[in-house]
């Protein structure tokens, strides 16, 4: 006698929850002072712009205030801008901070053939 086999398939209709109603998008408020500036230098908050902001205008008000910072490294000032929202990504930090120029070099050094070994002896004698 041979195993019977059965497939069972049903096609219909799924009721999910019941949906909002409203189109309206989301809306959030954020209040910061992303000035950089001291509270010397800051203007008072009530004369401060309020900036509108959505996803269609992000990257620019986002290149307009140029976020930065000054990251002690090697006992001196290590200065990190950001113009986007993808200038965060681990990769196009490495590519950008200065602190990475002699490991980007040696990486490039140590790809290519003719220099690879200079820059093995460099990395050993470290």
């Amino acid at each position: 006698m041979s195993p019977e086999m059965r497939f069972d398939v049903e096609f219909g209709t799924q009721r999910s929850e019941a949906r909002r109603k409203s189109k309206a998008s989301m809306r959030i408020l954020i209040v910061g002072d992303m000035m950089g500036a001291s509270a010397a230098q800051a203007p008072p908050v009530d004369r401060r712009p309020v900036v509108g902001i959505n996803v269609d205008t992000f990257d620019d008000v986002f290149a307009r205030f140029t976020p930065s910072v000054a990251l002690p490294a090697l006992g001196q000032r290590a200065p990190l801008a950001f113009e986007a929202l993808d200038d965060f990504h681990p990769d196009r930090l490495f590519e950008k901070a200065e602190i990475f120029d002699r490991l980007r070099s040696l990486r490039q050094r140590l790809q290519n053939p003719s220099t690879f070994g200079a820059a093995a002896d460099e990395l050993r004698s470290e």
